[in-house]
């Protein structure tokens, strides 16, 4: 019976999708944090600018192109304005295209400048963050990441198989450090030491109870045991960490939900702020959210003099045409390998995946 309502559930939402346009519902914009330089340090005037990525797009199935068998076309362009050394934009890093350079126009104190081939890639570097939910109806600010401690109690809790990972964090500096961000909410910033290790387990040879499997939970150390998923910040378990820990003395909302005791609150700046009641971004979200998928940064260097920089020689003419979306919003391409590699799914197999999430299933 649950699995047929699922299933109905489902196919509504499906159709709701199926009939609005995919470029304004089904993208998830990054939190990048600009930084202009000029002659060596930070630029504090407003700056107005358009990046503009040339490449060629690339179908399906893909098919890698010769340089030099190709004219250049415009693949990527979004425009934004900085009014101060590290200010936040929100854009979404969605495109379908093999990028070769990136150029920037710009403009500030009424002086036009030009940066050419500053990059590969529209930005300069990117930190995936984890998987987060919601625990409050109506209150989309409020988001909490899903622990692997989260995700193990809640796959025993399912009878399903388990599957966590492990991550190591070491508190940083986010002016000096790049993939340093405020995750969780009254600590430092940290950012990630290493891969991600992902793991499965094997519930059925733990405990019969729920709340046994809980307590071993709490009390296993993913230094030691390899069957213990979790987050090391600075040599420690986060789950050790009770003061993040938001719902650990709240019983009666523990007794409903006896998993969320594993659950830490999301610092407030990974949260888009929305505007108008609404964002206009929306990424496999059942209902308004204001979900980012990741954190990065552009740092830009104003040149002096004539106001015009080359990183490299000269470019072939360029054929301009309107840029082109991806069916999949983590296209984000980086060379940090801090960062675990993507799960490529197009807007309504994320959608599906986070359906079945809401009630308790996985793809």
């Amino acid at each position: 019976m649950r699995q047929g309502i699922l299933i109905i559930c489902f196919c509504l939402i499906v159709a709701m999708v199926l009939v609005i346009p995919v470029q304004a519902d089904l993208i998830a914009p990054a939190i990048t944090h600009v930084y202009f330089e000029k002659n060596g340090t930070p630029y504090h005037h407003p700056v107005h600018y358009s990046v503009k990525c040339y490449g060629y797009p690339i179908s399906y199935p893909p098919v890698t192109r010769a340089v030099g068998s190709y004219q250049q076309e415009l693949v990527f362009i979004y425009s934004a304005t900085c009014l101060d050394y590290g200010c936040e934009i929100y854009k979404p890093y969605y495109y379908k295209a093999h990028i070769d350079r990136c150029d920037l126009e710009g403009s500030t104190l009424g002086s036009p400048f030009q940066i050419h081939n500053f990059s590969f890639k529209p930005y300069t570097q990117c930190s995936w963050i984890p998987h987060r939910t919601y625990r409050a109806p109506g209150l989309w600010n409020e988001q909490y990441f899903m622990t692997p401690e989260f995700q193990l109690c809640g796959d025993y809790q399912r009878n399903q198989s388990g599957r966590a990972e492990h991550r190591t964090f070491v508190s940083c500096d986010p002016f000096t450090q790049s993939g340093c961000v405020h995750m969780i909410q009254d600590m430092t910033p940290i950012r990630q030491e290493g891969n991600t290790t992902a793991i499965k387990v094997d519930l059925s040879a733990n405990h019969t109870d729920l709340q046994q499997y809980i307590q071993y939970l709490e009390t296993c150390d993913p230094r030691k045991d390899p069957s213990c998923g979790g987050w090391m910040i600075n040599g420690e378990p986060l789950k050790g960490m009770h003061q993040y820990r938001t719902f650990l003395e709240n019983a009666t909302h523990i007794k409903d939900h006896p998993c969320d005791t594993f659950l830490v609150k999301v610092d407030p700046g990974l949260i888009i702020p929305m505007t108008e009641d609404k964002i206009p971004y929306r990424y496999g979200c059942v209902g308004p959210c204001n979900q980012s998928e990741a954190v990065c940064e552009s740092r830009f260097t104003i040149p002096s003099g004539n106001m015009n920089a080359t990183s490299s020689g000269n470019f072939t003419s360029v054929q301009q045409k309107i840029p082109l979306e991806a069916d999949s919003a983590q296209n984000l391409t980086t060379a940090s390998q801090s960062i675990p590699p993507a799960v490529h799914r197009s807007p309504v197999e994320s959608l599906y995946c986070d359906v079945l999430r809401f009630f308790g299933a996985t793809c």
